[in-house]
């Protein structure tokens, strides 16, 4: 079990490297299968997090890193093979490896680890899947009856399933029939000692992500469109992230253009206290998203203090409470934007209130150590069994 005092040794800084294990042999060894930066996402992200963090000195991990930038199909067909060949090289090598920790979303990411879970379960392990991303529902409702049974073998081939929020247990539970161990572990990330954000005249919106019409950016520049109408609100918005198709791109960049009174800047992908910066110096966050699960960005944003306008989607009602702390709107709704936009921007005191209510949220609901102690516990019950 994690020890809440525990600090990280200079074992997790080696974890990268697939053959680099801590010395310390008498620590449990678990594989980490899924994607390292770069492509930043939320699955790296956690697991980048997860290997620089407390859990390093309780157990010796190695890492199987399955990033890629979105390949064809016959490439991804090439890569899964690949990995598939390093998978089997660990599992021959670290023969006290008991458990593996497989991160995936839906779709296609499921049938690729669904190889790993397979080859693991050949030789013995027993595997922790934690399913990230919204498109799980989607794909169990148009699968036909032999996908289904597919689908079925694959989880209850699992010791344990991580799913990131209650909106999920349902599916599982009564339209798969998984019975095993089934646990509810919402994201988290570690927010570093931040500076107090200084005042501005202007208004200062954030938004953090994938740059995809997917996330709504569309949305967000038919809502700015409306507020550029306002001569005497001045506002400045920052889009953090970057994109994995240069059409996506250009075709957000061109759908903002030139707005009265609103500057916009395509800032890129920021790392490290670049991003926290950028974040805590802004006075409101934005995630316009079509589908999402539960996007690390807002677990960042709450962090920070920020106040959040949100849609609707997967698991982001159950993520924060609606009012005091976020402003929820419908997905497609420029409208609904503007209007969230505008009832803060008129309200720094409102701004205040809702912000020192993010960052209580955040220490009550998401600290990283309290996540870590948590996924500690699940190790360990699957490493009673193994």
């Amino acid at each position: 079990m994690l020890d809440s005092d525990m600090r990280p040794s200079p074992g997790g800084q080696s974890a990268r490297n697939p053959s680099t294990v801590p010395a310390d042999d008498s620590l449990p060894e678990i594989l980490m299968i899924g994607p390292r930066p770069p492509p930043v996402g939320g699955q790296s992200v956690l697991i980048d997090n997860l290997l620089s963090g407390r859990l390093v000195t309780a157990y010796a991990f190695i890492v199987l890193d399955t990033a890629h930038q979105r390949p064809g199909t016959l490439r991804r067909v090439i890569l899964t093979l690949r990995f598939a060949g390093q998978l089997l090289r660990i599992v021959r090598k670290h023969v006290r490896m008991r458990i593996a920790h497989v991160h995936t979303s839906a779709g296609r990411a499921l049938i690729e680890k669904a190889v790993f879970i397979a080859l693991l379960r050949a030789s013995g392990r027993r595997v922790v899947l934690h399913v990230h991303g919204g498109r799980l529902r989607e794909q169990w409702r148009r699968a036909g009856p032999l996908r289904r049974w597919l689908l079925r073998r694959l989880f209850e081939s699992c010791s344990a399933i991580i799913v990131l929020s209650e909106h999920w247990r349902p599916l599982y539970r009564d339209a798969i029939g998984y019975r095993g161990r089934l646990h509810v572990l919402p994201n988290s990330v570690p927010v570093p000692a931040l500076p107090e954000r200084s005042p501005s005249r202007r208004l200062r919106i954030a938004y953090l992500g994938l740059v995809h019409r997917d996330k709504g950016l569309l949305d967000l520049a038919n809502a700015l469109r409306q507020l550029s109408a306002n001569r005497q609100r001045q506002i400045t918005v920052d889009i953090i992230g970057d994109s994995n198709s240069a059409d996506e791109f250009t075709r957000v960049r061109q759908a903002f253009g030139t707005l009265d009174h609103v500057e916009v800047r395509f800032r890129g992908l920021l790392e490290g206290m670049s991003k926290w910066t950028a974040l805590a110096s802004s006075d409101i966050f934005v995630l316009p998203s079509h589908r999402e699960d539960m996007p690390m960005s807002i677990i960042e944003a709450l962090g920070v203090g920020l106040p959040v306008i949100a849609t609707r989607v997967g698991s982001i009602p159950e993520m924060m409470p609606e009012g005091s702390v976020s402003k929820l709107i419908a997905p497609h709704s420029p409208d609904e934007i503007a209007s969230a936009i505008e009832v803060l921007a008129s309200d720094s005191a409102l701004r205040a209130r809702m912000g020192a209510a993010a960052r209580r949220h955040y220490e009550k609901t998401y600290r990283f150590a309290d996540f870590e102690q948590r996924l500690s516990r699940i190790y360990a019950d699957v490493l009673a069994e193994a």
